[in-house]
C-alpha cells in the first residue's frame, strides 16, 4: 500500500536513502514561498498550493458560464 503522509514515505525508505531525501526537503521547504504545503501526490513527495488558500475566487462551472464569442480583426497585409 503506499504511503498516505510524508512521513509514512520516509519511513518506508532506507536510511541513507532517507537522510538524503530530508536534506534535498529542507532546501526545497527554505526555497518555496509562504502557503505552499508538503504532501504525498502521485505516490512522491511534492508541494502545492492548498485551493483553501487561492487569491482568486473559484470560476463558474461550465454548466451556468456564458459563452465567449471570440471577435476577430483581419487585417490585410502584403508580403513583396
Amino acid at each position: 500500500m503506499p504511503a498516505s503522509t510524508v512521513t509514512e514515505y520516509l519511513a518506508a525508505r532506507p536510511a541513507d536513502r532517507r537522510e538524503a531525501l530530508n536534506e534535498v526537503r529542507r532546501g526545497i521547504n527554505r526555497a518555496l514561498p509562504p502557503g505552499y504545503k508538503e504532501g504525498i501526490q502521485f505516490g512522491m513527495i511534492s508541494w502545492f498550493v492548498p485551493l483553501s488558500t487561492r487569491a482568486h475566487p473559484p470560476r463558474r462551472p461550465a454548466a451556468t458560464s456564458r459563452p465567449r464569442t471570440a471577435k476577430l480583426k483581419l487585417q490585410t497585409c502584403c508580403y513583396t
